[in-house]
């Protein structure tokens, strides 16, 4: 407080620091809200090599018709190939137990993505996220995701938080998270910064097989996982549809995966 001569008023100079605007927080609530009415449950069976298991993963609606999406490594793709065949596909939203028929239409083996789609869209759009409206982040930023958790706790929706730790740009653009954050998100689950707007992905983009063989090393920073911005999941997902669209109704002749493969009906690469 500074004062001037006697007699006169008293003035009080705030200090810039006091005069910041309050860090924006996160609206728990809202987020598990809105964050976990996006959610699905996929059940499918992969078929491998003449075996065959049933499996269990959660998924992400990204349009109100029932497209979804989902980690390519959950349906044995790898930048290394695989060859597995989900099939039996069904959705469940919220409450549903028994599920609808779905699709799985297209696989990105460098971002580790897949697609998946309902065979017939709800007479109710369903609520999902929109990725074109996306915010930008940076090193600092605090990032949350909404997951569920396991059938003991009634799959209650819960958040992890954390932070960037590093914004890379090779081999890509993409946002490291902290240890905290990586190790408590799934596998395509979006992530959201304070005000609720969708920054990203949390996947996993491994090095080729001749990189790798350097061991963890090759991925030293990033062994838990890392964020790809929401402007390269549009982009995906564009490629991705564009490519199923095209896709022949008889399984194309092998060859060499572009960045986004089309998958036939029932049938992917």
């Amino acid at each position: 407080m500074l004062s001037v001569a006697a007699g006169t008023m008293l003035t009080t100079v705030s200090s810039p620091a006091l005069a910041q605007a309050p860090a924006v927080r996160a609206d728990f609530a809202a987020m598990l809200d809105k964050g976990g009415q996006v959610l699905v449950t996929i059940k499918y069976i992969l078929s491998q090599e003449g075996e065959e298991q049933e499996n269990e993963v959660t998924g992400v609606l990204i349009a109100g018709d029932g497209l979804v999406l989902s980690s390519n490594f959950f349906f044995g793709g790898g930048p290394f190939g695989g060859g597995a065949t989900p099939k039996d596909i069904k959705v469940l939203h919220g409450d549903d137990t028994v599920g609808v028929d779905a699709k799985f239409i297209a696989r990105d083996t460098e971002l580790g993505l897949a697609w998946l789609k309902v065979d017939k869209a709800p007479d109710k759009p369903y609520p999902f996220v929109d990725f074109s409206k996306h915010a930008e982040a940076k090193v600092g930023d605090d990032l949350f995701t909404v997951r569920k958790m396991g059938k003991f706790f009634g799959q209650a929706y819960q958040i992890a938080e954390g932070r960037i730790s590093a914004v890379v740009s090779k081999p890509r653009t993409l946002m490291i998270p902290t240890i905290g954050l990586a190790t408590r998100s799934e596998l395509t689950l979006p992530l959201y910064n304070a005000s609720g707007q969708v920054v990203g992905v949390n996947t996993y983009i491994l090095p080729d097989e001749e990189e790798m063989q350097g061991g963890a090393e090759a991925m030293k920073g990033a062994e838990y996982g890392m964020i790809l911005p929401a402007k390269d999941v549009v982009e995906a997902t564009a490629k991705a549809l564009e490519n199923a669209a095209k896709a022949p109704a008889e399984e194309p002749k092998t060859e060499e995966a572009p960045k986004s493969e089309a998958a036939p009906e029932g049938q992917p690469k």
